[in-house]
């Protein structure tokens, strides 16, 4: 510990930590957490797919590929910001 007892506090982002991922570490990985934190952690142009709510939310619903859902409970500025986190790593809402 740190000169006075206390611990000294963690800068920056904690690193992020795959919920799950394929044997090989590296084919598939799924990240579980709050879809603005977890985007805003992720390298650029990592992504190929974003699923932010289960597919029985909609019903079951099955758009065209590039098509984003939203939870419609979402402000207008919290859409704003998870749209802007998707361009971010190269995913192009249609």
């Amino acid at each position: 510990m740190p000169v006075g007892g206390k611990p000294k506090p963690l800068t920056g982002p904690a690193p992020l930590v795959p919920f799950w991922q394929t044997t090989d570490g590296s084919t598939a990985r799924l990240y579980l957490g709050e879809v603005r934190d977890v985007l805003a952690r992720m390298p650029e142009r990592s992504v190929h797919c974003v699923v932010t709510s289960p597919p029985y939310w909609g019903l079951r619903q099955y758009l065209p590929p590039g098509s984003v859902v939203l939870d419609p409970k979402l402000s207008e500025v919290e859409r704003e910001k998870v749209l802007a986190e998707l361009r971010n790593i190269e995913v192009h809402p249609q």
